[in-house]
């Protein structure tokens, strides 16, 4: 036989049709908060490569400084106004100086491997660079004025589709009392020895009532369940929404207090490079002694 049934009053279709939509759009937000997280570690990736390339940038201006201070002691010893000490000293500045050179150009490939990675490109593969410190510079004075509103984030559309899909079920668990109503239709045929005509064909036609009268507070306590899990996803969103928020803050501290700090780099390397520039002549000139050419060079 072949039974065909067709369901003319079931509440549990429409809100379970209902539910799926909205677990489908869960998975999309789901989606769009991993490309976020994604895009947060390839941004951090690609910063943290910069970071190491001008660190590089340093160490190499670290080695010729340590070149040069060699260079000097060298010609003053040859000249008779140096001493060996200040040689060998200059010699160990100078092997430093490579040293920490070669460890930063390792943490340049270290940054370029996983950058990769994150990519998902060829280990190997350059890393195409663009400097536009003052354009980002210029975005400073706009995020610290003022926060983004954080209601437009993913997670935040996330957790409201999962309040949206609690709210369903509470609605669909309500309409317990509600009877289920259903058509069906049976076509079939019933014989002896496989015999197939006229006389063993059958069709039947019916319906089929549901009333609930008894569940033993079944009904009731999947409803009290549903309530509750509503309640807490509308608690976990409120939750989230206040982490979300004191994330920014934090964010927006941590950005004042950088660039306040770049600020007072810039007098501070200014004033590196005149201390460096006045020690060395007083060096050459007798004034100064190596150890604070050495300390002038550490500073800048």
């Amino acid at each position: 036989k072949l039974r065909t049934t067709v369901p003319i009053i079931n509440t549990d279709i429409i809100y379970s049709n209902k539910i799926a939509k909205q677990q489908t759009t869960l998975k999309e937000f789901e989606v769009q908060v991993y490309k976020r997280d994604l895009a947060k570690e390839i941004k951090t990736a690609y910063y943290n490569y910069l970071s190491a390339l001008a660190a590089v940038d340093i160490y190499q201006s670290g080695v010729q400084l340590a070149k040069e201070g060699l260079r000097v002691n060298q010609k003053l010893l040859e000249n008779g106004k140096g001493l060996p000490a200040y040689v060998l000293r200059s010699q160990s500045e100078v092997e430093n100086a490579n040293a920490a050179l070669l460890d930063a150009e390792q943490k340049v490939n270290n940054a370029r491997l996983y950058f990769n990675f994150l990519l998902n490109r060829d280990a190997n593969e350059a890393v195409e660079v663009e400097i536009q410190d003052q354009a980002n510079l210029a975005k400073v004075e706009g995020l610290l004025a003022g926060l983004s509103a954080v209601g437009e984030r993913e997670e935040l559309k996330a957790l409201q589709q999962v309040e949206g899909i609690n709210r369903s079920v509470q609605k669909m668990n309500g309409q317990f009392a509600v009877p289920k109503l259903g058509a069906f239709l049976d076509v079939g045929t019933q014989s002896e020895g496989f015999k197939f005509n006229s006389n063993t064909r059958y069709y039947m036609v019916g319906l089929q009532l549901e009333v609930p009268i008894f569940s033993g507070n079944r009904n009731s306590n999947k409803l009290k369940e549903s309530g509750l899990d509503l309640k807490n996803a509308e608690l976990n969103s409120n939750l989230v929404t206040q982490q979300l928020n004191l994330a920014a803050k934090t964010s927006q501290n941590s950005l004042r207090s950088a660039y306040q700090t770049y600020q007072s780099s810039l007098k501070q390397l200014e004033a590196a490079s005149t201390y460096l520039r006045l020690i060395d002549r007083g060096y050459l000139a007798g004034s100064n002694s190596f150890v604070e050419t050495v300390d002038a060079r550490n500073q800048y």
